[in-house]
């Protein structure tokens, strides 16, 4: 987010198309490792004979998220500007190491260590 935000701030067309560039290139990086950790957690997570009943509460979040994700983006980029995107990175960065704690947790859950 930062480098998107930091695109306009350059003197030549060719700095922000460089820093255009390497955000794509960076967003597509973390949408391939998103796609990945959130196929493992979704499977690898899951007690044995339980997986409709995960996968239906697993997938609620993907419809949330794609039901009110672009109204807060586009009211906090539009309104905020570079600000918008700063919060919007800090707020991606606080929520990857929160699904990490929260993986740990479910890890050592008493109901999938009896399944294992």
């Amino acid at each position: 987010m930062i480098l998107y935000a930091s695109s306009g701030m350059g003197e030549s067309p060719w700095q922000a198309a460089v820093l255009l560039l390497t955000a794509s290139a960076v967003v597509t990086l973390g949408d391939v490792r998103h796609n990945a950790s959130m196929t493992e957690i979704s499977f690898r997570l899951t007690p044995g004979g339980r997986y409709g009943q995960y996968q239906g509460f697993f997938g609620m979040g993907t419809t949330v998220a794609e039901a009110v994700g672009p109204l807060v983006v586009t009211w906090l980029v539009l309104s905020r500007g570079v600000w918008g995107w700063f919060a919007l990175g800090v707020v991606f960065l606080v929520t990857s190491f929160a699904v990490r704690v929260c993986v740990d947790l479910a890890r050592r859950a008493p109901i999938l260590r009896e399944n294992a």
